[in-house]
């Protein structure tokens, strides 16, 4: 070690230029020797090596444009590399731009967890009659999302089911919903009801049984006619027809419809005389309305409440390991230091574990120059 030390140091205070040079002239294995180093400014010229370990080293103002390595550690501990020198013809360097960096974000971002979504819809219908709201990120994961519901509500043997007096279970499933939400009675039954009335072409995403919830979901829209007044007390009226006869209640799924007013909601209740549990699968472009003004959503939105922020377990670090490999196509890794790190998370919401990875992948971008980097693997 203490060889090592003083080459490093005698490389440090030559004047010669080369640094991959100097790392040969003096025994430096870049895979061991330049952690926990003050590299600041130095160029690392056309530094060769199988593994560049900077884990905890300085080397703000340097040059690594240049280098040729498979694999690069501690990628999270960089200081700002500035763009110097020409891009290199080597193909590989186009594995390392901006949109591959891009895209590996986007994944950790959009990331969910269906299990957790899925065992707090069962537990809420366990629990109580309130609406539920939960929040989709994806058209993949409102498809995963509203298929495992169905099964569940469908399945005659499962937890959920009595014998035949299981609760009725009905679906409405939609990927038209566009318009501008409102935070008003009106605006919030006029885009329910024009869509719920409108859409008669959604697909069939493989739900058992597709056809004879379809023909109970037509007669409810067919009952649908203007004015709005009219249309909301038939909606009521024919959707009650159609969900009971259960001791168990019933079951009602909206998958991609906007949310409702109390007012609508009210005359559901009315025209029913037995329990109706209300699921509604949102797109998380209402999250943020959901968030930015709660005191006002709980007042006139009806489901009041989301299911609340699924909480990190080891299956959601181990799969976002994979989707960050699969979106840089295999370059960008998780280290066993970073691994040991995420798993602080465990048992906290998993946006603070997604956050820490995003942040750990912007840190990373802004600091080594991917668009010019002939690496293999980067290894947070």
């Amino acid at each position: 070690m203490s060889d090592t030390l003083a080459a490093l140091f005698s490389l440090l205070e030559t004047e010669e230029e080369d640094f991959a040079v100097l790392a040969r002239r003096f025994g430096i294995d870049p895979a061991v020797d330049l952690q926990n180093c003050d590299l600041t400014n130095v160029d690392f010229g056309h530094l060769e090596a199988e593994t560049l370990n900077l884990t905890g080293s300085s080397i703000e103002g340097a040059n690594l444009s240049n280098v040729r390595c498979k694999k690069i550690l501690g990628a999270g501990y960089l200081l700002k590399v500035p763009h110097h020198g020409a891009r290199p013809n080597d193909v590989r360097a186009a594995r390392l731009s901006g949109p591959i960096l891009d895209a590996v974000v986007m994944t950790v971002s959009k990331y969910q967890n269906a299990d957790w979504t899925i065992e707090s819809i069962i537990q809420g219908f366990e629990d109580s009659t309130a609406p539920m709201l939960a929040f989709y990120d994806s058209s993949v994961e409102q498809d995963v999302l509203t298929k495992r519901i169905c099964s569940i509500f469908n399945d005659l043997s499962g937890p959920l089911s009595v014998g035949p007096d299981r609760a009725k279970f009905l679906w409405f499933y939609t990927k038209a919903h566009k318009s501008r939400f409102e935070m008003d009675a009106f605006s919030l039954e006029k885009n329910f009801l024009d869509l719920l009335r409108t859409d008669k072409t959604s697909d069939d995403i493989g739900v058992y049984p597709y056809l004879s919830n379809r023909f109970a979901a037509d007669r409810i829209k067919d009952s649908l006619e203007e004015p709005y007044d009219r249309m909301r007390a038939a909606f009521a009226r024919s959707l009650g027809r159609e969900v009971q006869g259960s001791e168990r209640g019933a079951v009602v799924l909206f998958s991609g419809y906007p949310p409702i007013s109390k007012q609508l909601y009210q005359q559901i209740r009315r025209a029913t005389n037995q329990r109706v549990k209300l699921i509604f699968l949102c797109s998380s472009r209402l999250e943020d309305e959901y968030n930015a003004r709660p005191a006002e959503w709980k007042r006139l939105v009806v489901p009041a409440y989301a299911i609340g922020q699924p909480q990190t377990s080891d299956k959601d670090i181990r799969r976002l390991q994979k989707r960050v490999e699969m979106a840089s196509r295999g370059t960008v890794l998780f280290g066993s230091d970073f691994l040991r790190q995420l798993e602080r998370h465990i048992g906290t919401p998993l946006g603070v574990l997604k956050k820490e990875i995003v942040d750990r992948l912007i840190l990373m971008g802004s600091r080594l120059p991917l668009d010019k980097l002939n690496i293999d693997e980067i290894v947070l």
